[in-house]
């Protein structure tokens, strides 16, 4: 409701000011546009703070729940790559201000429906014409943001594997654990050309992105430029020749044409946002529901005390890594008892710290049972 008085009472005080009418008028319409200015501009400002407190605690709960995830998904995922490039996506979902710029686009998008159906109301009275060349403006204004966001999209789900791979080059160039293998293996210039080539993929898709806006900047610009012309051309006629229009009005359908322009992108922006933003939050949704595939045992968890006696039987136990076409460990059997002293021995890659991890239970085997019992009942 308070669209209509904004963009009509400065009409009414313009005509006061050109035609002498009376100056009282002119102080009553000032203050009641001033008080209307007032009180929007607070409550909008009151609304954006509790807003953004309220989003602040999704992106907290979020963040809990990416936390637990990654606590708690299957062990072997963590090696695999595409696991860890969802991570990195679903973290920038909740790190990113998208709760906020979600909720934000949906307020947006219901707003500027009720400011549309003002200002079109107010533009067919005045003149349909100038609605029709603002509206052919917008709708082509708005299929060249709809291309370039889904190009930013596209640009940013090539970028997260990217920056990730940057940042463990990065970390790894600098970590003490390593930096005595890099020096004494001379791995400064592998490390240096695999990182270059990280970054120019990632600054070539950047540069991508700001190619294609600075197109669509062209174009809006180019749109603009003739929709003032027209527009200009139009209101001439009406006041001078015609003289239909007042000066006032003059004002008026140029402040009106401001709102349906910011109403029409308010809707477009908004479906486009909430689009893009469905879209991030799909990937931490599909991060958060990667279903796990480790087998949960219904045998509950004892406390064993120094006498009681503990064998771990591999039974026909083999294991192969995802995507690998041969196993890692085969058909093993062993049994381990409380209290031995084993060694597990072998060259690189004959599966030692498999083993260990599969002793563990970090990960099941691909075939056969690992069995832990009492050795009386074993026996």
């Amino acid at each position: 409701m308070v669209i209509l008085p904004s963009l009509y009472l400065p009409k009414l005080i313009i005509d006061e000011f050109v035609y002498g009418k009376k100056y009282l008028n002119v102080i009553y319409y000032a203050l009641i546009y001033g008080c209307l200015t007032l009180i929007i501009n607070v409550l909008n400002q009151v609304i954006t703070s509790k807003l953004e407190k309220q989003t602040k605690t999704l992106e907290y709960e979020g963040i809990i729940r990416l936390f637990r995830k990654i606590a708690d998904i299957d062990y072997f995922m963590l090696q695999d790559s595409e696991t860890m490039d969802n991570f990195a996506k679903a973290t920038k979902c909740v790190m990113a201000m998208n709760f906020y710029l979600l909720v934000t686009s949906l307020i947006k998008f219901f707003s500027s429906i009720w400011i549309l159906i003002v200002v079109m109301g107010m533009l067919i009275i005045l003149d349909i014409k100038i609605l029709l060349i603002v509206g052919v403006v917008i709708m082509i204004n708005a299929y060249t943001n709809s291309r370039m966001n889904k190009l930013r999209y596209q640009a940013d789900n090539e970028l997260w594997p990217l920056d990730r791979r940057m940042t463990w080059f990065m970390r790894f160039a600098g970590d003490l654990k390593y930096a005595k293998d890099v020096r004494s293996n001379h791995a400064q210039e592998f490390l240096f050309s695999k990182y270059r080539n990280l970054s120019v993929q990632f600054y070539r898709l950047q540069n991508k992105i700001v190619d294609s806006e600075r197109n669509v900047k062209l174009i809006h610009i180019l749109l603009t430029s003739v929709q003032e012309f027209l527009i200009y051309l139009i209101l001439g006629f009406n006041i001078i020749v015609a003289q239909i229009f007042t000066v006032g009005d003059f004002s008026l359908v140029f402040h009106a044409m401001d709102v349906f322009k910011s109403g029409c992108g308010g809707i477009i922006d908004g479906l486009i946002e909430i689009s893009n933003r469905g879209e991030y939050f799909k990937k931490y949704l599909d991060f958060i529901n990667i279903p796990s595939t480790f087998r949960a045992g219904k045998q509950k968890r004892c406390v064993l005390s120094e006498k009681d006696e503990l064998v771990i039987e591999f039974k026909n136990v083999s294991y192969r890594y995802p995507n690998q076409d041969k196993d890692a460990l085969q058909n093993i059997n062993v049994q381990i008892r409380s209290g031995e002293k084993i060694s597990i021995v072998g060259e690189n890659g004959a599966g030692k710290t498999t083993f260990i991890k599969l002793l563990l239970r970090l990960y099941d085997p691909t075939e056969g049972a690992i069995y832990r019992v009492l050795s009386e009942t074993f026996e």
